[in-house]
């Protein structure tokens, strides 16, 4: 009894010695090993556990003066969790053997010392074994403890001095339980402190790496910010640049329009020669001023064009509208042109193209109108062809939909200017420009067209033999069913329709008015006892409109501000429209016409604004302050008479309700 106490004495003061070495290892390695190397690491790890070994039999059980029993094999046991180079596990074994043997040269010594040596190299197989199997952690482990601690016992049974029978019937069975269980103990222990240590010593690393983030952060934060300050300046310093543009191109617009509506207005007027005053040579020039003032006012549109493609201020306005429609618009502008120049004028739809599509209609036309205006233009004889077609999927279009192609036999572009010609102002020659007149924007702006639209335009031409453009637009956004048709406005539509009938009279790239043009309605029918208002500071615009209107038979009142026409109003003048400019000093448009509407019986009065300003919002501006419609400057006299009318009308079912 007192040598089993003896003996698990021995046991624990072993176990305590190897814990209170771990411990003080640990604080070894937390504030001075940390920082070396694995390999340093592995070093001092191989002394730490000789060490121990020589320890745990310094303090073992001695069964008589020259055999012990301790635990020294425990290192063998924990090795594997510790070194990284298995080779280690053999060198720590052949050190614990000859610290056993430093104890004494002696039978027991060498077969001590042989012991711990073939333990080593049990974990070394086992280690194979498992790595081969690919055995996971604890199963590895435990085969460990259960193999070491019987091979302990059979080593000493088959080499040990202790006789065989006495030490398997009365020392093994203890021994080796016992043993087995601290070394699981002792395992199960160092795992949790190693488990423990690596947590810890990660989160040392994250703390680290977080502190390195977090320094690098602050250091991109004050960059960002400093960039993001550049930025904000740099992006007030655009604004206002394009501010200053827009107010710019605002101002031009406006005086340019200004005088250029009263050459319209006078020279549209002397070509019609009413009252048969002039003589054929007179109308002749009356009508190549009022053709070189259309030419001017389409350069104005399509520089405004541009402008506001390169703002990105230009927006879409998608409608359902008819294949067929398409078709005959362009025949009704364009055959009288190809008649005239005596060149075959073909224009089809293929039967699987759909009978409605859904996008911007006044864009596509514009598009369309350039194509086959350029293609007149620049063919001498021969054909023109506009067909419009389907493009499968995966081929021009991966997702599939229609191809407008325009096919001309004219004088063609050179290869090396094909990759160039639709840049702004750009014409492929300079006699080109001397030869067919025009400035190189109608297909800079047909390009930016179909790109919003979503689509691309696509250009073959061999020099002296003629030009296929092809406009692709794809299938999304673009074809709707026919239940779903709506026609287009009757404003936007007439307008489009005169402007694009212009255009083609003259050969050069379309010309269009910004932004939302009124209605042109059917003939006024308006007699000439009614009363029309003119309100404008520009005694040319007043004088034009007001010889023209006259002569279209209506009675103009005129007024020179705004103040003026209040004044007007607010007597018993019979007043059945109001022609009100919008930008005049004192007291704008916008405002004159708030103040009729707060007027006591004038709040149904028509009222068509004047602007010389071309962007969409100006318009909007229009409508919003209370004007009935608004047309751009410089007007067609025809269709101010027409939208005069209709307003009238309007007015008067107003009036009834």
């Amino acid at each position: 009894m007192n040598d089993i106490s003896s003996f698990l004495r021995t046991f624990f003061i072993n176990v305590s010695t190897m814990l209170t070495l771990l411990y003080l290892a640990s604080l070894l390695y937390k504030y001075v090993v940390y920082k070396w190397s694995p390999a340093w690491k592995e070093t001092l790890f191989i002394l730490l556990t000789i060490v121990c070994g020589w320890t745990t039999i310094r303090f073992a059980f001695h069964f008589s003066e020259t055999v012990m029993f301790d635990m020294r094999f425990l290192a063998v046991i924990v090795a594997p969790l510790f070194v990284r180079n298995r080779l280690s596990i053999l060198v720590i074994g052949l050190g614990i053997g000859l610290a056993r043997l430093s104890f004494g040269l002696n039978q027991a010594a060498l077969v001590g010392c042989l012991n711990v040596v073939a333990m080593s190299l049990l974990v070394l197989f086992i280690l194979w074994l498992s790595r081969r199997r690919r055995w996971p952690e604890l199963r590895k482990m435990v085969t460990i403890i259960i193999s070491v601690n019987t091979g302990n016992v059979l080593f000493i049974a088959l080499f040990g001095i202790i006789p065989r029978r006495h030490y398997l019937v009365d020392i093994a069975p203890g021994t080796f339980l016992v043993s087995l269980f601290l070394s699981f103990a002792f395992m199960f222990i160092l795992r949790e402190f190693m488990t423990e240590d690596k947590r810890s010593h990660k989160l040392k690393i994250y703390t680290a790496r977080l502190e390195k983030q977090y320094r690098i952060s602050e250091e991109k934060g004050r960059s960002l910010e400093q960039a993001k300050q550049e930025l904000e300046a740099m992006y007030a310093q655009v604004q206002s640049a394009s501010r200053y543009k827009t107010e710019f191109l605002a101002n031009m617009s406006h005086e340019l329009r200004t005088p250029l509506n009263s050459v319209l207005v006078l020279a549209q007027l002397l070509e019609e020669n009413i009252d048969d005053r002039l003589s054929e040579e007179e109308v002749g020039y009356a009508r190549i001023i009022h053709h070189s003032g259309k030419e001017l006012l389409g350069l104005i549109n399509d520089v405004l064009d541009l402008s506001k493609i390169e703002a990105g201020r230009l927006e879409l306005d998608r409608s359902v509208f008819s294949v067929r429609e398409l078709l005959g618009h362009m025949d009704e502008l364009f055959r009288p042109i190809a008649s005239r120049k005596r060149l075959s004028f073909t224009l089809r739809s293929e039967p699987d193209v759909p009978e409605h599509l859904h996008t911007d209609e006044q864009r596509l036309k514009q598009i369309i109108n350039n194509l086959l205006s350029n293609a007149l233009k620049f063919t001498q004889e021969g054909h023109v062809r506009f067909v419009v077609s389907r493009v499968p999927e995966g081929g021009l279009l991966a997702e599939g939909g229609l191809a407008f192609e325009v096919e001309d036999t004219g004088i063609g572009i050179a290869a090396n200017k094909q990759n160039i010609i639709f840049d702004a102002f750009f014409q492929a020659d300079g006699s080109i420009s001397r030869a067919y007149g025009g400035t190189g924007l109608g297909l800079s702006i047909a390009k930016q067209f179909a790109m919003l639209l979503g689509g691309d335009i696509r250009l073959e031409s061999e020099l002296g033999r003629g030009s296929r453009f092809t406009l692709l637009l794809p299938w999304p956004a673009l074809v709707t069913s026919a239940a779903d048709t709506l026609a287009p406005s009757g404003r936007d539509s007439a307008a489009m329709d005169q402007a694009a009938m212009e255009q083609a009279a003259s050969l050069e790239e379309p010309r269009r008015a910004p932004g939302r043009p009124v209605a042109a309605g059917a003939a006024s029918g308006v007699p000439a006892t009614h009363r029309l208002l003119l309100v404008d500071d520009d005694e040319h615009n007043v004088y034009s409109l007001r010889v023209a209107l006259a002569a279209k038979g209506f009675g103009v009142v005129t007024a020179s501000s705004g103040g003026e026409a209040l004044g007007l109003l607010s007597g018993n003048a019979t007043i059945d429209l109001v022609l009100m400019d919008i930008m005049m000093p004192g007291m704008s448009g916008l405002e004159a016409i708030g103040r009729i509407r707060a007027m006591p019986g004038r709040k149904e009065l028509p009222i068509i604004a004047l602007t010389a300003k071309a962007f969409a919002e100006d318009g909007d501006e229009c409508l919003n302050a209370g004007a009935d419609g608004y047309m751009t400057k410089p007007v067609n006299v025809n269709e101010l008479v027409r939208e005069i009318g209709v307003r009238i009308r309007d007015g008067r079912a107003k009036g009834k309700t």
